[in-house]
């Protein structure tokens, strides 16, 4: 009880008196104005500043009244930040230790300078067994640290030389650690950094690789490790090599299954989304299939790693043809409460999954495009993408006027898709399918829309198609529905065998 008696004084003492928690539920009952304006926003009343003040205030987002309102609500709502909890898979596994080692760190910290020392020493030997456990160095330099000041504090000469000893051996696995880090931040940010880069850098960024492998192999350290790992299957997606990054990723399971690496560290769900994806770019549908649908549960349906992840699910069942599969995937994104909260270019994204499915799979569920040139005005982010989306978005507009007969839209395309074939599809291997299929689109303008003729004027470029693979580079937007099957796709818009809803 005394422990308890000291620490309510110390609250009582230095909380300041007009701290109060703030009601995250949408709480009706008397609310005042911090309490309204975040009801507000809570319930999507409240977009805008403006929208804001004109609720509360009748007024603007200039009001003064109102910026000094939300400046109070901000402050409230950043002091609950330490009552953040990753507890669940939206968030990588280690964060809930890393948070949870930081927040005995700060208390520690807090009692030490107010002299609560015996429960200072408490809360950093949890941390410490914590940090330990999940390999956080920084965090065990940091209570070692507090260790060493409080055993000077109560002259107890033997911890503190034996603190001390652990403080140098840590500090030495820091300073490797800091080198390793400097390695993994400068070459994966010049990979990232645009094709360009990458292309100049990816030797480099292989022999950084080498030396953080080998980093690792010294010190055993997870934090290492991760930064090894994410930079190899950078280097090797940057190169097309999937086949690789299956074998690695293979490899790394095995390394956690025999507690070789953390597994309180390691993110699963990293894992999961690289074999996925190499196994979709591998062509191994089947087995890809099956284990993306298994691997679902590793991924929380609020967290955009979710959406990341059922992609993979849809691009495997569209190539399976497994077309009511795919629309299941759909259906799920587009009902998911949480959908809202995705990127602007994200949602745009699925919306384009979606109508591509209904043009070569129709049906009522997925007829969503109310004015298709209302619609493909709308995808305004993606149409930025000269040639990723862009790509993707003229073939979706050819389908739409192909399927709707009108073909005096597709005889103005004409000179459009030529432009577009000389301007941006000429970049070797990696635009290659891309110019080939607009071929065939302009081989349906070219011979009447007479499907017959079509075929025969088209057969030359469809047999280059089916040889033809879809470039490795990572940087490649991959195929919505494969570039084979559109064709056949069209032939059937053409002779009447799809019809839409």
């Amino acid at each position: 009880m005394d422990e308890l008696n000291r620490i309510t004084r110390l609250l009582k003492e230095r909380v300041r008196d007009n701290f109060s928690a703030i009601d995250l539920s949408i709480n009706e009952v008397d609310p005042g104005k911090e309490q309204q304006l975040l009801n507000g926003i809570l319930q999507g009343e409240f977009k805008t500043d403006d929208e804001a003040a004109f609720g509360l205030y009748g007024a603007d987002g200039t009001d003064q009244r109102f910026r000094m309102l939300k400046s109070r609500l901000r402050h409230r709502l950043l002091n609950l930040l330490f009552l953040v909890e990753y507890k669940d898979s939206r968030s990588k596994i280690s964060n809930q230790y890393e948070q949870e080692a930081l927040n005995y760190i700060l208390k520690a910290k807090i009692l030490r300078r107010e002299g609560i020392i015996d429960v200072a020493e408490k809360m950093v030997n949890k941390a410490l067994s914590i940090s330990k456990e999940a390999e956080f160095t920084s965090i065990t330099m940091d209570a070692l640290e507090v260790f060493r000041e409080l055993y000077a504090f109560n002259c107890k000469p033997a911890n503190f030389h034996r603190n001390n000893l652990e403080l140098e051996k840590t500090r030495a696995l820091l300073v490797i650690e800091e080198r390793a880090m400097k390695l993994y931040f400068k070459h994966s940010m010049l990979v990232r950094k645009s094709v360009n880069s990458r292309k100049k850098s990816l030797v480099d960024a292989i022999k950084a690789t080498n030396e953080l492998e080998k980093l690792w192999e010294q010190t055993k350290s997870y934090n290492i490790f991760d930064q090894y790992y994410i930079l190899k299957v950078m280097c090797y997606e940057s190169d097309g090599d999937y086949d690789t990054i299956l074998k690695l990723t293979k490899q790394t399971e095995d390394l956690v299954r025999k507690n070789k690496i953390n597994p309180l560290r390691f993110d699963q769900r990293f894992n999961v989304y690289m074999k996925t994806y190499a196994m979709l770019r591998t062509k191994q549908y089947e087995e890809g299939l099956k284990y993306a649908e298994m691997a679902e549960k590793y991924f929380e349906k609020s967290s955009r790693n979710w959406f990341a992840h059922v992609e993979n699910n849809f691009l495997l069942a569209i190539r399976l043809r497994k077309y009511d599969v795919a629309r299941d995937v759909i259906l799920d994104v587009f009902k998911n409460p949480h959908f809202d909260n995705l990127t602007i270019k994200a949602s745009q994204r699925w919306k384009l999954l979606r109508a591509y499915l209904y043009y070569v799979h129709p049906s009522e569920e997925l007829l969503e495009i109310v004015n298709f040139d209302q619609f493909y005005v709308s995808l305004n982010v993606l149409k930025e993408d000269k040639n990723g989306f862009n790509v993707a978005l003229m073939i979706l507009e050819f389908m739409h006027y192909l399927s709707k007969n009108q073909n005096d839209k597709l005889l103005d395309k004409v000179e459009r898709l030529e432009k577009y074939i000389y301007r941006y599809l000429n970049d070797g291997d990696v635009t290659y399918r891309d110019k080939l299929f607009f071929k065939l689109m302009l081989v349906i303008i070219d011979t009447g829309f007479d499907v017959e003729t079509a075929k025969k004027r088209g057969n030359k470029l469809y047999e280059k198609l089916k040889t033809a693979e879809e470039p490795g580079d990572a940087y490649a937007e991959l195929e919505i529905i494969p570039y084979e099957d559109l064709w056949e796709h069209l032939m059937k818009m053409m002779t009447k065998e799809l019809v839409l809803v």
